[in-house]
């Protein structure tokens, strides 16, 4: 399988190869890839560092050969092979490749492996750690960092706008706006106001065969309630900002 790296995670990935390639077995296993960690600057160092834990503790994760002869042929763990298989996985449904703290997380998702058991065994609480990689990776963190909440939710905002259209076809008085409500500014920029229209003569007989006064129907009790409907509202808004 062709596995998509970011430039820091592929270092840490042959940074844990040339560690595993002094090890009696020549077996990349999970707790290679987290002393490479470690050793290497990427984002998922920070979140070791966070725990205690430094370039010291690398000893204490692998087991490797001082005498060994390093070599060019290393094997990887079927663990490994789990743990990026389901890193790109994830990466992929999110349109990016496997960052250090996605293979991080990936590594501490697999909970017999060996790099779980020596984290736990160096005072590391695993469980905490796995939520903090979980809510970074969620909150879009190392992505464009610039890209931040400029204001009010827009679903919020549409679903208060289609509140007071309706609270407005109910008779009722909508939110004013500096002093003025939004039916006032309306009647300014020349919109007819009521009386304007009863010495016109009203609605015309074309227009009440087209249509429905729907504010006269609201003053007659017609039109559905609005007040304890926020349930159905909710509904509304969330089908038409699809």
């Amino acid at each position: 399988m062709d596995y998509k790296f970011t430039d820091e995670c592929d270092k840490v990935m042959k940074a844990a190869g040339r560690l595993a390639s002094y090890a009696d077995d020549k077996i990349l296993g999970t707790e290679f890839l987290v002393a490479a960690m470690l050793g290497v600057e990427c984002d998922a160092k920070q979140f070791l560092e966070k725990e205690g834990l430094s370039e010291d503790n690398v000893k204490q994760l692998v087991e490797l050969n001082a005498g060994a002869t390093a070599s060019n042929r290393v094997l990887m763990s079927e663990r490994i092979r789990k743990v990026l298989d389901w890193c790109s996985m994830m990466a992929s449904q999110s349109g990016t490749e496997i960052s250090s703290p996605l293979l991080l997380l990936g590594v501490l998702n697999m909970r017999d492996s060996f790099a779980v058991q020596r984290l736990s065994a160096l005072g590391v609480d695993v469980n905490d750690l796995r939520r903090e990689l979980q809510n970074y990776l969620a909150s879009g963190s190392g992505e464009d960092e610039e890209e931040e909440d400029d204001g009010e939710d827009p679903l919020e905002d549409l679903r208060r706008q289609f509140s007071n259209l309706l609270n407005s076809m109910n008779g009722e008085e909508p939110p004013r706006n500096n002093g003025r409500s939004f039916r006032e500014i309306r009647f300014n920029r020349g919109a007819p106001g009521k009386e304007e229209e009863q010495k016109k003569g009203g609605i015309t007989k074309e227009m009440e065969k087209l249509g429905a006064d729907i504010t006269q129907k609201a003053r007659e009790g017609k039109l559905d309630p609005v007040i304890g409907r926020s349930e159905e509202i909710n509904r509304i808004v969330e089908v038409l900002s699809r």
